[in-house]
């Protein structure tokens, strides 16, 4: 959580944010540099049972997506994705066909073709 003050009315409130960071090195071999690629609030996933949840532990970064795994209006998994390099917002895809209530881990398989495994909370994985 960070505090976001307003510059029209001075208030401030909390929000939750994802923040990437890109980790790199001197090309001397140096100390480590870190350099931030995005911030994205987690507004757009509101933390609730009937509207949607998530689990911050899940967050996987692969080809300019971030996934965030959960359940999402009810008790339903699913996985909620967002390109921050194109806009702030989070869209919400329901994992069908499971009675899993949530999304307990999310695994990227980083090649040619990249792949999200989705494992679920019912033990069963897509």
């Amino acid at each position: 959580e960070v505090l976001v003050a307003s510059g029209r009315d001075g208030g401030v409130r909390k929000a939750r944010v994802v923040a990437v960071w890109r980790w790199g090195y001197l090309p001397s071999g140096g100390t480590a540099l870190a350099s931030l690629q995005s911030v994205l609030t987690t507004d757009g996933i509101v933390d609730s049972e009937a509207r949607g949840r998530y689990d911050s532990n899940t967050l996987q970064v692969a080809d300019g997506l971030l996934f965030l795994g959960g359940s999402g209006g009810g008790p339903r998994a699913a996985v909620y994705v967002a390109k921050p390099a194109v806009r702030d917002g989070w869209t919400c895809v329901p994992i069908p066909d499971t009675s899993a209530q949530k999304v307990s881990a999310l695994a990227v398989a980083d090649d040619a073709s990249p792949h999200l495994a989705v494992g679920l909370s019912n033990g069963s994985a897509v």
